[in-house]
Parts: structure tokens; C-alpha cells; sequence
């Protein structure tokens, strides 16, 4: 091969590497413009849809969402510290021995409290729902004392409640079993390999309670009242309301039996003095018709009352307080 062949290849061959670069540079630069034009559609069309949402995309409407979440914030923080108000502290230190000597004590004071059993709220050796700790020889586990405790506490607020609202007597306390509340999983709010979720406490502890007790309407309105405004977080799941005696129809009964005994039971001869007989029967109709059956509602029968109540500890006043709480409630 001669010389010029040589220099002609040389050429030839730069030039296809040169024809090969500026196709992979007009292919790339092809390839990143239809990404960019692609881009911008996309962006278009987000601008458009944003534009025709409920929020216009202004300085304004940015600063009005930043002022209606720090409302949101102070209003949170408002309602979770008028919820917890009536939250209770658990004695750590307390021990089964002196936890059974006071709810035995406190048993006959709360019983001796204002009521229509024999001027009492409770009859003598009433229980509250705690047979085995006040007439049993039963001793507190020491791992259930935190929970014996807040239910005893609520037990009481019940009985104060009845007392001061009027109610005539406490005849039955049943405490639910505490209900096994599984923790929720939350959703981190970061995506981080290797890391586990986190576990979110409930809101709040709930604790189920029935009571039975004897009140008239306007003592059981007081009493529900009473209930909607205490500082304690209470609602009032369920009610029934019976009459151990109506005493209306009980009048009814008498009057009837009383009419069928006086009923004479042969014909009375009609003579001389039948016509005064007659006159004077009918008046006494027409006085028994015009007296009636009155009924005295303060002096009926009190309903007797079955109510199902909840009650929820948010758990402000113990170790880790309301933080955790908070928490769960963002």
C-alpha cells in the first residue's frame, strides 16, 4: 500500500468516527428536548389543574393555610386539655394492704352520703362493685392496683354524683372487664430501610361501668347533667328506666274492686222509698265521678335505673404524660 491509500484510510476512518460521535450527539440531544417537551406539558397541565382547584396557588391563599394550622394547632391543644382535665394520677407507691384498708373505709363513708335508704345513698354493707377487697378476704394483686385504683375513684364519682343530684338510693355496680386495646401501627412518615414502624398508644383509656340506681325524673335529669358537664371525660352509652309499681294502675285496680263490692247483689223492691234511694245513689256517683284519681308524681315511685357508662383517661398525669397523647391525637 502505497503512501496516498494510507492517508486516504486515515481520513476515511476519522471521518466515520466523526459521523458516529455527532449522530450519538444529535440523538441525545433529540432524546433530552422530547424529555423537556414532555416536562412541560406536564407541568402545564398540573398548573391548569391547580388553577381550577378550590385553592388558588396565590401568597394568599399560602398564608391562609399556614393561619388555619396554627388554629387548628391551639385548637387541638385546647380540646385535649379540657378532655383530661378529669384525668387521675395512680399512687405508684401504693401497696395491696393499704389500698383494701381504704377502699374499706372510704365503702362506709360513700354509703352514709345523702340519699332515700334510710337517709343514705346505699344501704348498710353495700359493695360498689368491689365484693372480694371490702367484705371478702381477698387481697389486690399489686400489678392491678393502678387500674383498681382509677376504678374505685370513678366508683366514687358515681356516688357523689347520685347524692348531690337527689337520687334516692345506689343498688348495683358492675365494673366491665378491661378490654384488651391493641396498639395501632403508624405509617412513618419517611420511608427508611431497615427501620421498624412505629407503634402509636390509643388516645385514650377506656374503662366500662353499669349502675343501678333509684331516681325520680327530676333526680335522674340532674344526674345526666350532672354526667355531661363533670371534669372526668363520661358518656352515657345506653339507659333503661322501669317502675317497680304504677301506681296509677294500682289506684285503677282499687277503685274497681271497691265499686264491685259495693254493687248490690239482689234487687232492691221498689216501693216508697225507692225514689230517695235512687236520688241518693246518684249523688254519690256524682261525687266520686268529680274527686278522680289524682296521682302525685313527688310522691310516686322512683324509676328504677339501669345506665351503662364509659369512662376515658387520657393519660395527662402519668409518667410520659400528655405529649405521648398528643402524638396520637396529630
Amino acid at each position: 500500500m502505497n503512501k496516498n491509500k494510507i492517508i486516504m484510510c486515515s481520513i476515511g476512518g476519522v471521518a466515520a468516527v466523526a459521523v458516529l460521535v455527532l449522530g450519538y450527539l444529535s440523538y441525545a440531544a433529540w432524546e433530552e428536548r422530547v424529555e423537556k417537551e414532555d416536562e412541560l406539558e406536564a407541568g402545564k397541565s398540573s398548573v391548569e389543574r391547580i388553577k381550577k382547584s378550590a385553592i388558588a396557588p396565590t401568597k394568599e391563599a399560602l398564608e391562609a393555610i399556614e393561619a388555619n394550622t396554627r388554629s387548628l394547632a391551639i385548637w387541638r391543644d385546647e380540646a385535649f386539655s379540657t378532655a383530661s382535665q378529669g384525668d387521675m394520677a395512680v399512687d405508684a407507691a401504693m401497696t395491696p394492704e393499704a389500698f383494701k384498708r381504704i377502699i374499706g373505709e372510704e365503702a362506709r363513708d360513700y354509703a352514709q352520703k345523702p340519699g332515700g335508704a334510710e337517709g343514705r345513698i346505699a344501704k348498710e354493707g353495700f359493695e360498689f362493685g368491689f365484693k372480694d377487697l371490702i367484705s371478702g378476704g381477698s387481697m389486690p394483686p399489686k400489678a392491678l392496683l393502678p387500674i383498681l385504683q382509677r376504678q374505685w375513684e370513678d366508683v366514687k364519682l358515681f356516688t357523689e354524683t347520685l347524692s348531690d343530684s337527689g337520687a334516692t338510693e345506689l343498688v348495683e355496680v358492675n365494673i366491665a372487664e378491661k378490654k384488651a386495646q391493641e396498639p395501632q401501627a403508624a405509617k412513618p412518615k419517611r420511608p427508611v430501610r431497615g427501620k421498624k414502624e412505629e407503634v402509636k398508644k390509643p388516645l385514650a383509656d377506656e374503662q366500662g361501668y353499669e349502675i343501678k340506681f333509684k331516681a325520680r325524673p327530676v333526680a335522674l335529669v340532674k344526674v345526666i347533667n350532672e354526667f355531661a358537664k363533670a371534669q372526668r371525660f363520661i358518656t352515657v352509652d345506653s339507659m333503661t328506666c322501669v317502675r317497680e309499681e304504677d301506681v296509677l294502675q294500682s289506684a285503677l285496680g282499687e277503685k274497681d274492686k271497691d265499686a264491685a263490692q259495693q254493687r248490690p247483689s239482689r234487687r232492691r223492691r221498689r216501693g216508697r222509698g225507692s225514689d230517695a234511694s235512687e236520688e241518693a245513689e246518684g249523688e254519690q256517683g256524682e261525687t266520686s265521678a268529680k274527686k278522680g284519681l289524682v296521682v302525685d308524681p313527688a310522691t310516686e315511685a322512683p324509676f328504677v335505673v339501669t345506665m351503662k357508662l364509659t369512662t376515658f383517661d387520657f393519660g395527662s398525669k402519668k409518667s410520659g404524660n400528655a405529649e405521648d397523647a398528643k402524638e396520637v391525637a396529630e
